[in-house]
């Protein structure tokens, strides 16, 4: 089990729950395929990954129109996923976790904002980090799901 945590003493902080009817496996294969994130995590408008994913990696991604320099803290494999990043006003930390449960895998996802920008903007950015969490958390589920080929919609 991984010891990174968000930051529970950040000013803003968010979480959201999901169960996929997917195994681990096939939510794993979509969630660490970082440079897919801005294809299903609302806010992430891109995200810049010249190496492998494994702990210590360094990436870049863009949220809210904010650069942030991020490094993986933790990697899991089909367990946890973590990461820590800065931007200019800002600190980022969000640790997504997965675990078997009846019919499939438990998503959680958690995240912490601190810095100068919560701290003046707190209500606002509380909001738009709990949108986020919550998108991300309903689209990881729907990406992870196979969909049947060959039927209309």
């Amino acid at each position: 089990m991984s010891i990174f945590e968000i930051d529970r003493r950040a000013p803003v902080r968010a979480g959201a729950e999901v169960v996929v009817a997917a195994p681990r496996a096939a939510v794993w294969s979509v969630l660490s395929d970082i440079p897919a994130w801005p294809l299903w995590c609302p806010g992430v408008e891109g995200v810049w990954i010249e190496s492998e994913v494994a702990q210590g990696t360094q990436f870049d991604l863009m949220i809210g129109g904010q650069q942030i320099r991020a490094r993986l803290a933790t990697v899991e494999p089909e367990s946890s996923l973590g990461w820590r990043g800065n931007g200019v006003t800002r600190q980022e930390r969000v640790l997504w976790s997965l675990s078997d449960v009846a019919g499939g895998t438990r998503v959680q996802v958690e995240a912490s904002v601190g810095g100068l920008w919560p701290r003046i903007w707190r209500t606002a950015v509380h909001r738009e980090l709990s949108r986020m969490v919550e998108g991300w958390c309903q689209n990881l589920a729907s990406e992870s799901v196979p969909t049947a080929s060959g039927c209309a919609a």
